[in-house]
């Protein structure tokens, strides 16, 4: 049987983020409100500003009484770095936000590519 829901997209917390943060939210209404969301990070962005963006916008998220969410994206976050800051701190915020990053191979064949 195929359920029926409603959907939108959610502008209301781009405004509050970088302008140079590229992302899009909508949200499904079905039994429960879910908001789904795919956020991209270009190579040469700064990485720490990124996170930085990613706390807020789950700051904004959860504030606005959304319990169930679900990220996806291209992070470009080398996770098989692991004497690298930024590894840790991505891992750490996706632990505190209660996040299962489900990626658990690598994803690039050369450093370039």
């Amino acid at each position: 049987m195929l359920g029926v829901f409603n959907y939108h997209v959610i502008n209301k917390f781009s405004e509050k983020l970088p302008s140079d943060f590229e992302h899009i939210l909508i949200e499904i209404k079905a039994v429960s409100k879910v908001i789904i969301g795919t956020l991209y990070k270009p190579p040469n962005y700064d990485t720490s500003s990124w996170l930085l963006a990613l706390e807020k916008l789950h700051h904004l998220i959860v504030s606005d009484k959304h319990r169930n969410f679900i990220l996806g994206g291209d992070f470009n976050i080398n996770l098989l770095d692991t004497n690298n800051s930024h590894t840790h701190r991505f891992i750490n915020l996706l632990n505190t936000l209660d996040l299962t990053y489900f990626v658990n191979s690598p994803t690039r064949i050369t450093n370039t590519s």
